[in-house]
């Protein structure tokens, strides 16, 4: 099985409906992020001029993101999980083929 590195969450961004959930809150509390083309996207609500709202949060791709990644998903199929090893694998060798 191949192991997912940043190229990979990149292409995915760029093809779009890809979802991530991390091990850690990772960091601050984003536990579910959507990829986008040059960043994944995270939504939260937040306290602005004392009214909730709902906040989106864009963090850039990077090495120490990738490290927290627990799951990947495409439209609610499961593409990438981190094993107990620590490496963030496809589940299937097909499932590579989604880049």
């Amino acid at each position: 099985m191949k192991v997912v590195n940043l190229y990979d969450l990149k292409q995915m961004g760029n093809k779009g409906g890809c979802t991530i959930q991390l091990i850690h809150h990772f960091p601050f509390g984003m536990g579910l992020g959507h990829l986008k083309k040059n960043y994944i996207e995270f939504k939260r609500v937040g306290i602005v001029d004392g009214k909730a709202v709902e906040v989106t949060l864009r963090e850039p791709y990077s090495r120490d993101l990738l490290q927290v990644v627990k799951s990947i998903k495409q439209r609610q199929k499961l593409i990438a999980y981190r094993y107990k090893e620590g490496k963030l694998l496809f589940v299937k060798k097909e499932a590579s083929d989604v880049l």
